[in-house]
């Protein structure tokens, strides 16, 4: 979206706090059938 704006490199990516996060990862999941794309390494899209 920035690209336009500024060169690739003076463009920072962060996760600050917020509503939610663009990383999954660092949300504490509860009640989640594991494993589940994209939260765990290793798995696959499905339908």
């Amino acid at each position: 979206m920035f690209q336009d704006l500024a060169l690739p490199r003076r463009i920072l990516k962060v996760d600050c706090p917020g509503l939610t996060t663009p990383n999954l990862k660092s949300l504490p999941w509860r009640c989640l059938p594991r494993p589940m794309y994209p939260i765990d390494d290793h798995t696959t899209w499905s339908t």
